[in-house]
């Protein structure tokens, strides 16, 4: 099984309003690349961020990773509050 395969479903992440789909992009065919497309609870996707200009397109996936991060930790302690209780 090659990775195009094992990933083909994508993921999901979050629950109701904050779902994120992360879905395979089957247009990339090269062995060694996966692309995934995003898309926010609505499916609506996010924009492309090769058209923008360079230092624009960084502070987005700068402000991204901040706000990955952040959620990340958030799940991380509500995850030990549940275990807590």
């Amino acid at each position: 099984m090659n990775l195009h395969e094992q990933f083909k479903g994508g993921f999901t992440r979050g629950s109701g309003i904050r779902t994120e789909e992360i879905l395979h992009d089957d247009r990339v065919t090269n062995e060694h690349v996966l692309q995934f497309l995003m898309y926010d609870a609505n499916l609506y996707p996010c924009p492309n961020l090769s058209t923008w200009k360079p230092k624009a397109r960084q502070a987005v996936i700068d402000l991204t990773f901040l706000c990955y991060t952040i959620i990340f930790l958030l799940y991380e302690v509500l995850d030990k509050l549940e275990e807590r209780q």
